[in-house]
């Protein structure tokens, strides 16, 4: 009954028969973590990427990213040594812009996201974006871990 109802629904938003908002719970909670991220004030730090899903091009992969003084300040890819010229791992090369890519994937109402954040941080550590179409079979998951400030 449960799955029933939420086809259901899924289908009058794909429709246009119910307005789409995004859950206020989901957006409060990625302003409030975005916040508690920004007042820890860490501009030098590492983190590991791992990127996966069925789209293409891809960035799919396993990335070691460094940021020094907030700005990206390069990557190394972990699965495939060698690769330096991943033009699409940039999107993801700061927590600023993991946030923002967030802010902007909660905007289009074809997409559902499930996120996970840091407790003590607040950056993101689990991301996965699912379409709401039978148009676009999309997923995405988006994984942060070895945050390494300093």
């Amino acid at each position: 009954m449960r799955k029933s109802l939420f086809c259901l629904v899924t289908a009058m938003l794909v429709a246009g028969l119910l307005p789409f908002y995004a859950c206020k719970g989901e957006t409060s909670l990625l302003v409030q973590n975005q916040k508690l991220w920004q007042n820890k004030q860490i501009l030098d730090y590492s983190y590991r990427l791992d990127i996966g899903g069925n789209f293409r091009p891809p960035p799919m992969g396993r990335f070691l990213i460094s940021v020094k003084n907030g700005n990206p300040a390069g990557y190394t890819r972990l699965d495939q040594p060698g690769d330096t010229n991943n033009q699409n791992v940039i999107k993801y090369d700061t927590f600023d812009k993991v946030f923002a890519l967030l802010e902007q994937s909660y905007q289009d109402p074809t997409l559902h996201m499930d996120v996970s954040y840091d407790a003590a941080y607040g950056f993101p550590t689990h991301v996965s974006v699912y379409s709401l179409t039978n148009i676009l079979d999309f997923r995405c998951v988006i994984t942060i871990s070895g945050f390494t400030p300093g």
